[in-house]
Order: structure tokens, then C-alpha cells, then sequence
């Protein structure tokens, strides 16, 4: 017999579960969260995915309690849940319950011998702060246990963003990712699994965070993975002596990476910029533009000891930072107001320092456009009010970035004295 009852928790207020009684000993075939960033239902039985209709079946005993067989889930599996816009893209799945004497539910044609985990690469996951933090790092808590033998099953498949992170993938998994939409396209097949996760575990209400609630591991668990996964070397960031206590660590040179962009939030003066942090700083210095072969940036980011970028998607490569290094993210005008909690309060679980420029409105190409006392600098809050398109098309798409060098000169410094920390 099955009962359902309410499960309830910090991070699933609204969660439920389905208690089956077996002998005066409860066991728990299907338990759904539901109330955080994500959602997500585990599965254990007869589990039948007909990724046609999408519902995945969960066959249980004919005599079960009708009220129970009334019974139905549905889960979005992707970490924004608190986004309609993100949500709207992502395809909604249907648990249904059934009687195994039920002649419509579908016969197995795939029968999988491992786990399943059932997700989305849907929502915003072509932005690479996205993925990470929606898709990548709650996809480790959530496959993580199974060392290596849950297979990762894809809906809203986008075969560019699975190959940016097949790596990750491919360290989660000894399986190749299957796209369980194809399904539509070459007529109907039903997998079926004995134990299923169905959504995403560990989406922490904060970005790139894991919910300890949900997940035995932490945000550095995640950070080792990575080197892991992509062989990174560098563990620590290097260690500044306070005086030189010698000739050869006078001769100690940081590394520093600059973060380049080429259609907005651009560094104009980045020839100036490298050149002070390396002749008058003392830095080396490296200039890149994020690659699309994700493996080669990340030994490029691993490589140095402070990282320097505009507020932006490429900030999100600190994941690769080793340890006590310094990241320092440049604040656009208009653009302050969530530039903290995206990646300020993420690098502390990260390991990582953290600091923050705010550039003046005469270092912002937005001063040849707008009136210096215009809201566009004053009242950012006011052209947001406009629409999300308007606020987007200046301040995103529409502003470049020429430092004051000496105004931008302390934050540099700073980040010097930290690595003697």
C-alpha cells in the first residue's frame, strides 16, 4: 500500500513523498522537492520514460489506493526556478503513477542497468555564468555520488553547450550524455530505470552555491573536481614575501590575466592597463578573450595568481583560479546593484579573494551619450522601469570601459598585498 505524505524541509517547503508500507518497514519510492531554485523528484521501482509525451510512469501494485493513483508530479528540471523567463524554455515533465496491470503503459525498448539523471540544458545555459551555476555545479551534487555510473540523460538538448562542458560530463559519467529528446524525431522509445533523479540537487539559493541541505558536498569539492577533470596544476596562488627576503623573491612575479571582450563592457585602454600592472607593478601579464575550448582557458586562468574583469559571463572562470588567488571584477555604471552576490560572495566558497572597482561615470563610454547629471548615471533604477530591453541595450550592450589608471591603481595594489596575506 502507498501512502503520501507532506516532506518538508529548509530547502522544500512544498515538498512531497510517496511511502510504500512493505512488512511494518517504510520505504520511499518517490520523494519530490519542490519549493527552492530547483526541483527535483528521486524515483525507485519500475520507472518507464516516454520522452514522446514527456511522462515518466511509475508503475505500482493494481490494488494500490485510487486516491494514491490520482496522484501526479511535474518538475521542471533546471536550477532557476524562480525565473519564468529561464523557466519558460524548459520542457515540463509528468510523473504518473499506474498499475502494472495497465495495458497503455509503454513496454521497455531500452532497459539501463545504472542511475539515471534526467536534466535540462534549457533556460539561460548558452550563457556560460548560467550553465554553471543553473546546470554544472548542481548536476555535480546531484551525479557526484554515484562515482561515475549514473547515466545523465539531456532534455532540452543543445548540442553547443554539451560540448563546452563535455568534460565535466564526461567526469560525471562514464556514459555519453543521451539526448532524450531525439526520441521525438525517431519515433517512440521508452527507457527504464530502476532508480531515476528527475530535476537537479544542491541549487543553493545563492549563484554558484550548493544547498548543504540537499548535498553532502561544498563549493571546494566542486572546485577540486574541476582540476581534476580538466588537469589543472596549480593549487596555490603564489605567496608575496613582505620585505623580499632575498634576491630571488624580488624577482617573484604574479600573474595577472586580463579578461579582453570584443562586442561590449570592452577594456578601450587594455594596452594601458597591462602595460602599468607590468612595468610599474610588477605583474605578468597575460590578455585573453574567453576561449570556446573551455579546457584550454581554464589552464590559462589556473596559470595566474589575480584575475581582472568586467562585470560579465567571463568572470565565472575564478572556478579555475587556484587557491588564494585574487579576482577583481570592474562594475559598469548601472550594473552594481548584483554584481556582489554573482560573484563577490561565490569566491569566498570558492577559496578565492575578492575585490571590487566601481568605475566613475567619466570612465564609462555611456559620458558620450548621455548628460553627466541624466538618469542613465544618477537613477539607474529609473531606466530599468523602461523595460528589461531598454536597461539591457545600454548598460549590457551599449558601454564600454576606459580605466583611470590612477584611480584603478589601489585596487591593484590591494591585490598585491592580499597575495602577501
Amino acid at each position: 500500500d502507498y501512502i503520501l505524505i507532506p516532506r518538508t524541509s529548509v530547502s522544500s517547503p512544498a515538498g512531497l513523498g510517496l511511502v510504500q508500507k512493505r512488512q511494518n518497514k517504510a520505504v520511499t519510492p518517490i520523494t519530490c522537492s519542490k519549493g527552492g531554485r530547483s526541483e527535483f523528484c528521486d524515483l525507485k521501482g519500475d520507472i518507464r520514460i516516454d520522452p514522446f509525451s514527456p511522462i515518466v510512469y511509475f508503475l505500482v501494485p493494481s490494488e494500490t489506493n485510487p486516491l494514491i493513483m490520482a496522484s501526479s508530479f511535474t518538475v521542471k528540471p533546471y536550477g532557476r526556478n524562480d525565473d519564468n523567463v529561464a523557466m519558460a524554455s524548459v520542457r515540463q515533465w509528468s510523473i504518473r503513477l499506474v498499475p502494472e496491470s495497465n495495458p497503455s503503459v509503454p513496454n521497455c525498448t531500452r532497459v539501463h542497468e545504472s542511475p539515471g539523471v534526467l536534466f535540462s540544458l534549457g533556460g539561460f545555459s548558452l550563457n556560460f555564468f548560467h550553465a554553471f551555476t543553473d546546470v554544472i555545479v548542481p548536476l555535480f551534487a546531484t551525479a557526484r555520488p554515484f562515482n561515475r555510473d549514473a547515466e545523465l540523460l539531456a532534455t532540452d538538448y543543445q548540442p553547443w553547450v554539451a560540448s563546452v562542458h563535455k568534460i565535466v560530463t564526461q567526469a560525471l559519467s562514464r556514459y555519453n550524455v543521451v539526448n532524450i529528446d531525439d526520441e521525438q524525431k525517431s519515433g517512440r522509445e521508452t527507457h527504464c530505470f530502476s532508480s531515476l533523479t528527475l530535476g537537479l540537487k544542491g541549487r543553493g539559493q545563492t549563484e554558484l552555491s550548493i544547498n548543504s541541505s540537499e548535498s553532502n558536498y561544498r563549493m571546494r569539492d566542486f572546485q577540486q573536481f574541476l582540476k581534476t577533470a580538466y588537469n589543472l596544476k596549480k593549487t596555490t596562488a603564489i605567496k608575496l614575501q613582505r620585505p623580499a627576503a632575498s634576491a630571488a623573491a624580488a624577482r617573484q612575479k604574479p600573474r595577472l590575466l586580463i579578461i579582453s571582450r570584443m562586442h561590449s563592457r570592452t577594456f578601450t585602454n587594455v594596452g594601458q592597463i597591462a602595460k602599468l600592472c607590468r612595468d610599474e607593478l610588477g605583474y605578468e601579464v597575460t590578455v585573453a578573450e574567453p576561449y570556446e575550448d573551455t579546457s584550454r582557458y581554464a589552464r590559462v586562468v589556473n596559470s595566474c595568481d589575480v584575475m581582472v574583469g568586467v562585470h560579465g559571463a567571463g568572470l565565472t572562470n575564478m572556478v579555475f583560479l587556484p587557491e588564494k588567488a585574487v579576482v577583481i571584477q570592474v562594475v559598469p555604471v548601472g550594473l552594481d546593484r548584483d554584481s556582489a552576490a554573482l560573484f563577490g560572495e561565490p569566491a569566498g566558497g570558492l577559496g578565492v579573494s575578492y575585490l571590487e572597482y566601481k568605475i566613475g561615470k567619466e570612465e564609462s563610454s555611456l559620458i558620450d551619450k548621455f548628460p553627466a547629471d541624466d538618469d542613465v548615471f544618477e537613477k539607474p533604477w529609473v531606466v530599468e522601469k523602461r523595460g528589461v530591453k531598454v536597461f539591457r541595450s545600454i548598460y549590457f550592450d551599449g558601454q564600454n570601459v576606459t580605466l583611470d589608471l590612477a584611480r584603478f591603481r589601489p585596487t591593484l595594489l590591494k591585490a598585491l598585498e592580499l597575495l602577501r596575506q
